[in-house]
């Protein structure tokens, strides 16, 4: 992922993806995909974070929000997404398992960032973060660009009988998205957001995903599901510069 003067980090430190995203091959944005949570010190740049709460409420980011936002009074923010036009601000999500999407769009110069966990993605937080954009940006969903990035892959997200139940009541369009096999049930959290992106209007081909599967990746990624309380995060950020 592109570093440029934003980020201080080693080479061993750098985003998980391997190059800048297709969607984002602009000079207008910086973003990273880090397993270092402490890599949130290294920004060089004004750097804010929330509280998040596996909900879908997104926060537009002002002025008057960034002093508290990059301090230690962000806890009383309770929001799994943020946005912005400020230029030069990181939004940053944090995560370790939990899917993390950052948005751009290039036509308003506007970017985003959301924390989605099995939760949110029930609660359809991509799609609140499209209608905000839209209603505070008058934003184009064809115009935005997403990233998703490092989460669990369906290959290992096993769900009980009542999550399953809920997605099938919810979705019952898209019965895929539970797989079933050996006696298991996953679930395709990146799929689910996919397509409801994809409803509100964001082109298939502005969407893309990260393969890395944060459960069973070589790299052993933090994984909440996998360690419990002792698991790390992986910090995901965006700036318009």
């Amino acid at each position: 992922m592109k570093n440029g003067k934003l980020f201080n980090l080693e080479e061993s430190q750098k985003a998980l993806m391997r190059s800048i995203p297709r969607v984002f091959e602009t000079a207008e944005v910086d973003c990273f995909f880090s397993p270092e949570a402490s890599f949130f010190e290294k920004i060089t740049a004004p750097a804010c974070q929330v509280k998040q709460v596996h909900g879908r409420a997104v926060l537009d980011v002002r002025s008057e929000h960034v002093n508290d936002l990059s301090g230690s009074n962000f806890s009383r923010f309770e929001f799994d997404g943020m946005l912005t036009s400020r230029p030069n601000l990181v939004l940053t999500i944090y995560s370790a398992d939990c899917l993390p999407l950052l948005f751009f769009d290039p036509e308003k110069k506007v970017v985003g960032a959301v924390h989605a966990g099995w939760r949110g993605s029930f609660l359809n937080i991509s799609r609140d973060m499209v209608k905000k954009i839209a209603e505070v940006y008058q934003g184009d969903p064809a115009h935005l660009r997403v990233v998703c990035g490092p989460s669990i892959h369906v290959c290992c997200f096993e769900i009980q009988n009542d999550v399953a139940e809920k997605f099938h009541e919810k979705f019952p369009q898209w019965p895929d998205l539970i797989r079933r096999e050996k006696g298991r049930q996953t679930l395709d959290l990146q799929a689910l957001n996919r397509r409801q992106l994809m409803e509100e209007g964001v082109l298939e081909n502005n969407i893309e995903t990260s393969d890395v599967c944060t459960f069973c990746s070589a790299r052993r990624l933090p994984s909440y599901r996998r360690d419990g309380a002792r698991a790390g995060r992986i910090i995901s950020g965006i700036r318009l510069k």
